[in-house]
């Protein structure tokens, strides 16, 4: 893990995304320890992340929160600051956005963000298929999208939300061949 240490939810985000690993756990769970003058039980059990399920992992961080976190905005942050960073293009980021609608679809006030990421991957089919739209309009939508999520401010400082007048974009990304046959072939993830 590079930067600050996260806290529980975060870390559990982090790892249902695919963005930390059991290393990072590990990690976190070492420096976790020396916090404490008693091990909550959970901390504890989290000692042997060898031998558990990633579920049991999230489960066991997510006992260990201190306040009611927005998961679906941590994983909105992770991805946008993955999105900022160069780290993921837009097919990869979509998908992303997608996967953690469908992770955290039960939570009833995410539901217009939720719809937005739908309406992006619908953008980004019908301009990877040539029928409505262009790349560079579904990025231009994405930005406005992710413009209120993000870990880290420009300069890389850890950050609540994207400063005003941020407008830095990823490096330019372009379509690559067989996308749309690819999705065409595996079907549409977006639940109707």
């Amino acid at each position: 893990m590079s930067g600050s240490t996260p806290d529980a939810d975060t870390l559990a985000v982090g790892l249902e995304l695919g963005r930390y690993s059991r290393a990072d756990v590990t990690d976190w769970v070492s420096e976790a320890v020396l916090r404490y003058e008693k091990l909550p039980a959970a901390l504890l059990e989290l000692t042997a992340v060898a031998h558990r399920e990633m579920g049991e992992i999230v489960a066991l961080l997510r006992q260990l929160s201190t306040c009611d976190a927005d998961r679906w905005r941590i994983a909105l942050a992770m991805i946008t600051d993955d999105w900022r960073s160069g780290a993921c293009g837009l097919e990869t980021t979509v998908d992303r956005l997608v996967g953690a609608a469908h992770l955290y679809r039960s939570l009833e006030e995410t539901s217009k963000s939720q719809i937005a990421v739908y309406v992006l991957q619908d953008q980004l089919e019908l301009a990877e298929s040539g029928t409505f739209g262009t790349l560079d309009d579904v990025r231009a939508h994405l930005e406005a999208f992710l413009a209120q999520y993000a870990l880290r401010e420009p300069g890389g400082a850890p950050s609540a939300h994207t400063q005003p007048g941020d407008r830095r974009t990823p490096r330019s990304m372009s379509a690559r061949r067989g996308t749309s046959a690819r999705r065409a072939s595996r079907g549409s993830s977006r639940p109707r």
